[in-house]
């Protein structure tokens, strides 16, 4: 899901999550000066309201079906929030794990080659 903004003769495309992920500016762009930046965060901030209320919509059926968020709170209760990674995973980190992942499903012991 995505959302598109045109503000003018800019064009700001963001992703569901709001991250900008794609944005057109006309070739006389120069011409708007010290108005530019101003007009490219407006058409992002625009993109950007329009994705969220997108997902909302999306989300809806689900918001709203008490089941749901019953279970929703139950899992919640129960785990606590997701943890939240600040950085990411080096290539080494990754092949490790999935190596250990690997290795526990089938059994196998793992050795750290270090």
């Amino acid at each position: 899901m995505s959302a598109r903004r045109v503000t003018g003769a800019i064009s700001a495309t963001v992703d569901a999550a709001g991250h900008l992920r794609d944005l057109k500016l006309p070739r006389d762009a120069h011409r708007l000066g010290d108005r530019l930046a101003s007009l490219i965060l407006e058409a992002a901030a625009n993109a950007e309201r329009d994705a969220a209320a997108k997902s909302a919509a999306a989300a809806l059926p689900l918001t709203e079906d008490s089941r749901v968020m019953e279970g929703l709170k139950s899992v919640r209760e129960t785990f606590g929030p997701p943890p939240r990674s600040t950085t990411p995973l080096t290539d080494a980190e990754v092949e490790a794990a999935d190596d250990a992942y690997f290795a526990r499903l089938n059994g196998a012991a793992v050795y750290d080659q270090n």
